[in-house]
């Protein structure tokens, strides 16, 4: 039942410091550019940019607890993240 919960954990752990990270520096990026402007652009590709980070950066991650969690407990292959 609990075979998925630390790949889990640490996929949102990473992915939410990845999309926060890129956020906030694409955000800082346009406001440089709009001239310290705040616009509904800038807010737009910054968000667009931190979902394509998330998405990378989960990837690997879903992978793995997909692998983890598809498989009895009998015949895994798998013993935990890093095996």
């Amino acid at each position: 039942f609990w075979s998925g919960l630390s790949p889990n954990v640490a996929r949102a752990s990473f992915v939410n410091g990845a999309g926060l990270f890129v956020y906030d520096y694409s955000k800082a990026l346009a406001r440089e550019v709009a001239g310290d402007v705040d616009t509904v652009s800038g807010r737009l590709v910054s968000a667009l940019a931190a979902g394509v980070a998330t998405a990378a950066v989960g990837a690997p991650f879903d992978c793995v607890k997909t692998r983890l969690m598809s498989k009895d407990a009998s015949e895994a292959k798998f013993k935990g993240p890093f095996h």
